[in-house]
C-alpha cells in the first residue's frame, strides 16, 4: 500500500534539500566573486552542487511518476523542481563565466549582485520549506521577488560598472 499513499516527508524533503543547495551555491558565488583569487576552486564547488540539484530533481520527477497518489499536483512538482534546477545552472552558468572572463580582481557590483542573489535563494528556500502546508508559501515568494526586484535598480542604475564586473543572468 506505500505506493498507493505515499511518505509524504521524503517526498518534501527532496524539494527542501534542493532548495537548500540554492543558497549553498549562492554563497559560494558570492565568495569566489569576493575572493577571485580562489576563482577556480568556488566553481568546481559550485558544479558539484549544481550536479548534486540537478540529481536531486532528476530523482524527484521520476519517483513521483512511481506514486499513484502524488501529494501535490504531476505539472506542478515538475515545473517547481525544473525551476530550481534551473536557478542553480544560472549561478553555475555566472561562476563559469566569470572564469572564462579571467575575473581576477573583485568587484563591489558584483559582489553586490552575488549577494542579492544569496537573499533571494535564502528566501526561496524558506518558501519552499512551507510547501508541505501551505503557510508562508506566498509571502516567501513575495519576499524572494525583493531581492530581484533590486537587482533590477542596481542594473539599472549601475549597468555600465554591474555589466563591467561580471555579466550575471537571474530569472
Amino acid at each position: 500500500m506505500s505506493w498507493l499513499f505515499p511518505d509524504e516527508r521524503k517526498f518534501f524533503e527532496h524539494f527542501t534539500g534542493i532548495a537548500a543547495r540554492l543558497t549553498v551555491a549562492a554563497t559560494l558565488l558570492e565568495q569566489a566573486l569576493d575572493e577571485p583569487s580562489r576563482l577556480p576552486a568556488f566553481v568546481a564547488e559550485i558544479d558539484r552542487v549544481q550536479r548534486e540539484t540537478d540529481e536531486s530533481a532528476h530523482d524527484l520527477d521520476v519517483n513521483v511518476d512511481k506514486l499513484f497518489v502524488p501529494p501535490m499536483d504531476r505539472e506542478d512538482i515538475h515545473v517547481l523542481s525544473t525551476q530550481l534546477g534551473l536557478v542553480a545552472a544560472f549561478i553555475g552558468g555566472t561562476a563559469r563565466r566569470a572564469v572564462s572572463l579571467r575575473a581576477t580582481t573583485r568587484r563591489e557590483p558584483a559582489v553586490a549582485m552575488a549577494r542579492i542573489i544569496v537573499r533571494a535563494t535564502s528566501e526561496i528556500e524558506a518558501a519552499v520549506g512551507h510547501i508541505r502546508t501551505g503557510e508562508e508559501v506566498l509571502p516567501g515568494v513575495a519576499r524572494s521577488s525583493g531581492p530581484k526586484r533590486k537587482a533590477t535598480r542596481c542594473g539599472r542604475r549601475r549597468w555600465r560598472s554591474c555589466s563591467r564586473a561580471l555579466p550575471i543572468r537571474w530569472m
